[in-house]
């Protein structure tokens, strides 16, 4: 197995189980509703707030690697889509984990080759690292999803 591919299955366990930790995306967020999703607590990020945020990256660099064009700020990282109706908001959560399925593929397809190599600009480092950070940062906010999620229903 290639080390692309060990990388796309990594990221695809971290949305859909068998990961080291035991937890993943997919059944931390598949019961979480609406309202619980919206809500602050303290000076916490909100679930829905998390959950985009970790896919913001996850899907502009799955469209970088498609166009060879890197269309993401981080200014707007943080700013999820309006979302009223819990229908959406089971929508939302289903395109999420497609996203990050869809990205794992994207990877799979890449050339060992590249990975050492720089990826857009030498300030963001080699296409291994970017690749390696966005697992580590949705393991990061999974756990944030974690636990604001049993601070709002332990309240």
């Amino acid at each position: 197995m290639n080390t692309t591919s060990l990388i796309a299955n990594q990221l695809k366990e971290l949305y859909i189980g068998r990961n080291w930790s035991w937890s993943c995306i997919k059944d931390q967020i598949e019961d979480i509703t609406l309202d619980e999703a919206k809500q602050v607590l303290y000076d916490l990020n909100s679930i829905q707030v998390l959950l985009f945020h970790l896919n913001y990256y996850v899907k502009g660099v799955h469209e970088y690697l498609d166009t060879g064009e890197l269309k993401i700020s981080d200014k707007y990282a943080f700013d999820p889509p309006v979302i009223d109706r819990e229908q959406d908001w089971k929508g939302y959560k289903e395109s999420v984990i497609a996203d990050g399925l869809a990205f794992a593929d994207r990877i799979s397809k890449l050339n060992d080759s590249l990975l050492p190599a720089i990826m857009v600009d030498e300030k963001y480092g080699t296409y291994f690292r970017n690749l390696q950070g966005i697992i580590e940062h949705g393991h990061y906010h999974l756990g944030q999803i974690v636990i604001v999620k049993k601070i709002l229903r332990h309240k």
